[in-house]
């Protein structure tokens, strides 16, 4: 399984004017460098800035920084993803557990509405504790899930292994003009 640290805008419906000129921000403060082509469209070797803003917890987290020689893609690379079809949530599945809006209460069992919300996330659910309607986006997922039509992808990342920095998310937030957070997936 491919974790990924994900990037996303806090407005699910934001998408870029152009993704162009967002991949040209990524590569101008240094977060992504050359394209990768595997396969996929807009996939980016790490830049020369990466490691200033992605910090890495712990004390010596292996992190592969190149793809490896049999050309998988198992290494720490970036995607962005821009979504026409509008807001999609996803989530890390082991852990997803959000925050009830109208108790506050967490609760496993809302992974039960995951597969419904995936395909429709304005779809109300009852809460599991409460029986209170919810909508994914009403939910606090807790860094666990993102609610977005634009995702910048850091992958091989795991769960709380890196944090974006300020500095990042000044710089996504200048660009784009509006607030962007960020989620572990899976």
């Amino acid at each position: 399984m491919s974790y990924r640290l994900a990037l996303h805008p806090a407005d699910p419906a934001f998408r870029p004017v152009s993704p162009d000129e967002l991949i040209a921000t990524l590569q101008r403060i240094g977060l992504v460098g050359a394209p990768w082509t595997d396969g996929g469209a807009h996939r980016f070797l790490i830049g020369d800035h990466f490691l200033q803003l992605v910090t890495f917890m712990g004390c010596a987290p292996a992190i592969a920084l190149e793809p490896p020689a049999e050309g998988a893609g198992n290494f720490c690379h970036v995607q962005l993803r821009v979504l026409d079809d509008g807001p999609r949530l996803y989530a890390d599945r082991r852990h997803f557990n959000p925050r009830c809006p109208h108790c506050g209460k967490r609760s496993p069992q809302w992974r039960a509405a995951l597969a419904q919300w995936e395909c429709a996330p304005d779809a109300p659910v009852p809460c599991p504790l409460c029986a209170a309607p919810a909508s994914a986006a009403a939910l606090d997922f807790r860094e666990g899930a993102a609610l977005a039509s634009t995702f910048i992808e850091i992958h091989d990342i795991h769960p709380r292994e890196a944090l974006p920095t300020e500095a990042l998310f000044r710089a996504l937030t200048e660009a784009t003009g509006t607030a962007w957070q960020h989620a572990y997936l899976d």
